[in-house]
């Protein structure tokens, strides 16, 4: 602009403050235009969009029944899977040894995985398609807006400050994590032309912190054009899962094998059913084909995908690296994981320079959830089932699953805003003070990272980061205290309250009975007062939830299984259970015939 242009605008801004003497105009944001609400964009964790496989000309690929095959989620052809195994499964039952099984599930497991993978330079091995929304969601359709707010539920945000100011990045799960870098400043720089908006939030969700880390080594200019960001469950350092799984450090003990990991993963009669049928094949055979199953996920995913090596913790990083992509024939793709890697190194570094232009950064992190049981990790690492805690809090030291500091600990760190802020969690196995930002990140207790999005009082966190620029820190808010609690309201808030409120504005009261209209005021009463309270304690959100489903039930609402039905359930796994505890006591781990 030029400097007679610079000097009317002053002039004309001065006029304009002094004539009306607005104290709202002090109440905008710095570099968030004159509505004061700064748009945001939401870039997503793994999953959370639709790519489909395309053939070379662009068109959907079908499969034989005529249905999309998509990269995610990983599609999955059960009748082939079925045909490719029953011969050799057959087999070696009869003659308990193994009888070609252990190599079909691996060939299977790589066939699963084709249309996911990557080749040797790091690109899909099939044409893919990623549904994008390369605008706001105001001019979404209200499919796409539906689709997004299932993801993600921002609707509260986007009611504060307009659907015209919020954005969604969508990418390829298992892409290149620079590519989604350069497609999430091309968004930055659509956002601020589109709202004129000279700053814009960013909130970076579970896989989308590797985007994250990527964006700022690539885009360090990109600093100046953001207000704030949001980091939610976001694995900045990997996870250790992963690497568990690159190394071949998997969970098959006896116990874990025949004991915890089905219950674990399957839950219910089922999980205790398969602890039962395992037994049928040898346990040699077992544990070759498991062995095998991780075999085929390293090679047929892992091993070529730029996006699944941005998981790896960077102190892991050097020794799989030199494992798995010293060839020649992985240059383009250790190229690749090389560049991410150094981006890892500088997370401290890149993290201080965006607060010295003004950046104001938050994480938002679970703990006290151990690893998927497949993992050695399992028991020891303090996580939220999917992620580190010490990744997600950039840094905070956790004890192991199980145990807490001593009576005599003390906090670590000494980067803190109030010294005299008490930074160890109640149960003391996290000592905050140790991580990057002390005094800006949060921690939800027993919070598992695939249910995060139904937390209402996390999501609520996230949208009071994103909108009030008094909210600086831990200490600002006392609604949100740095350590909470778990719990999932969706079924709550999407099903059984809009039902129900429905149902009482239609005139159901004067069709009850006085004592079940009564219950079902004083239900719905409750759960609207657990939802407006922020302080979690798990027992009041399940006793709310048992209560407005009981009365539902009794009024026909909803369907509930009679008492038969749940009778023969809970009756079912008991027997299950029993029989697996009672054969893991007298057969031991192993198989029946071994």
């Amino acid at each position: 602009m030029n400097a007679w242009k610079r000097s009317l605008a002053l002039l004309l801004a001065i006029s304009l403050l002094c004539a009306t003497f607005s104290s709202s105009v002090f109440a905008v944001d710095a570099g968030c235009g004159d509505c004061g609400n700064c748009p945001t964009i939401v870039v997503h964790g793994i999953g959370q969009s639709k790519v489909s496989v395309t053939d070379p000309t662009g068109a959907p690929l079908l499969d034989r029944n005529g249905s999309a095959i998509t990269r995610w989620p990983i599609y999955i052809d059960g009748a082939s899977l079925a045909l490719q195994l029953v011969s050799p499964l057959l087999r070696t039952l009869i003659t308990q040894r193994d009888a070609g099984l252990t190599e079909k599930v691996y060939q299977a497991g790589i066939g699963l995985l084709k249309y996911s993978a990557c080749g040797a330079d790091g690109t899909p091995l099939y044409p893919c398609r990623v549904e994008q929304y390369p605008h706001s969601l105001a001019l979404c359709t209200q499919e796409e807006k539906d689709y997004i707010y299932a993801q993600v539920p921002l609707q509260e945000l986007a009611a504060k400050i307009g659907e015209d100011h919020m954005y969604y990045c969508a990418y390829d799960s298992f892409g290149q994590p620079y590519e989604a870098a350069a497609q999430l400043y091309d968004y930055l720089q659509m956002a601020k032309r589109e709202t004129g908006h000279s700053r814009i939030n960013l909130v970076f969700i579970s896989l989308g912190g590797t985007v994250a880390n990527a964006f700022w080594d690539a885009y360090p200019q990109a600093m100046e054009e953001v207000n704030r960001v949001v980091y939610i469950v976001a694995a900045l350092n990997g996870t250790k899962l992963v690497s568990d799984v690159m190394r071949h450090n998997t969970n098959f003990a006896d116990d874990a094998l025949y004991h915890d990991l089905f219950p674990q993963m399957i839950g219910g009669a089922a999980g205790y059913l398969a602890n039962l049928l395992i037994r049928l094949l040898p346990k040699e055979v077992c544990l070759s084909v498991f062995d095998r199953l991780v075999d085929a996920a390293v090679d047929g995913l892992l091993l070529n995908c730029p996006a699944l090596w941005a998981l790896v913790p960077r102190e892991d990083y050097p020794a799989l690296s030199d494992q798995y992509l010293s060839g020649t024939e992985h240059a383009a793709v250790h190229a690749q994981t090389d560049r991410y890697y150094r981006a890892q190194l500088r997370l401290e570094e890149n993290l201080r320079m965006m607060q010295q232009k003004g950046v104001e950064v938050f994480s938002v992190c679970e703990y006290n959830v151990p690893f998927f049981p497949l993992v050695a990790s399992t028991h020891t690492e303090c996580a939220d089932g999917l992620i580190n805690a010490s990744s997600t809090s950039l840094g905070a030291r956790t004890c192991k699953i199980g145990e807490t500091f001593p009576a005599d600990y003390r906090q670590e760190g000494t980067y803190c805003k109030n010294d005299s802020h008490h930074h160890i969690s109640p149960d003391r196995t996290v000592d905050a003070s140790a991580g990057l930002l002390p005094d800006a990140t949060w921690y939800f207790y027993n919070q598992k990272h695939e249910l995060t999005a139904q937390n209402d009082v996390l999501i609520r966190l996230a949208v009071v980061l994103c909108t009030n620029p008094a909210v600086k820190d831990v200490y600002s808010d006392a609604r949100f205290p740095q350590f909470n609690g778990a719990r999932s309201t969706g079924y709550l808030q999407n099903e059984l309250l809009p039902l129900a409120r429905e149902a009482v504005e239609s005139g159901l009261l004067e069709t009850l009975p006085p004592a079940e209209g009564d219950e079902l005021t004083a239900a719905i009463g409750q759960a609207e007062a657990m939802l407006r309270t922020t302080l979690i304690i798990p027992e009041e959100t399940e006793a709310a939830v048992r209560r407005l489903e009981a009365i539902m039930g009794q009024v026909g609402l909803i369907e509930q299984p009679s008492r038969a039905e749940t009778f023969l359930r809970d009756r079912l796994e008991l027997i299950c259970k029993t029989a697996s505890e009672a054969v893991f006591r007298r057969v031991g781990p192993q198989g029946f015939w071994d």
